[in-house]
């Protein structure tokens, strides 16, 4: 009898799990879209409020240029840093400046 319940029971709970996992409706993807979007808009208004700061605050650096290309900031306590795709402060040392190309 308690093998025939459990038994049972264990269908029952696997048929909810399978009925729990429904397609992606229209409107996740909809949503999921405006995340998508909201993240993007919030990453570029922060890289953009943190790129103003910096040249407002800091020493902006115009003979040099980051690993990847960026401008390079030096603060007040003479730390050289660059600003990310996502508006963070990436301390580097002087070693990994690149001198900017001119034409």
């Amino acid at each position: 009898m308690k093998k025939l319940i459990l038994t049972t029971a264990f269908a029952g709970m696997v048929s909810i799990a399978a009925f729990a996992q429904e397609k992606e409706t229209k409107t996740d993807t909809v949503v999921n879209d405006i995340k998508k979007g909201a993240k993007k808009v919030g990453n570029k208004t922060a890289e953009l409020g943190v790129k103003g700061g910096a040249k407002v605050l800091d020493q902006q650096i115009k003979d040099k240029v980051g690993p990847a290309g960026q401008s390079v900031y030096r603060d007040g306590k003479d730390r050289i840093y660059y600003v990310d795709s996502k508006g963070n402060k990436i301390y580097i040392k002087e070693s990994a400046l690149k001198p900017t190309k001119t034409p």
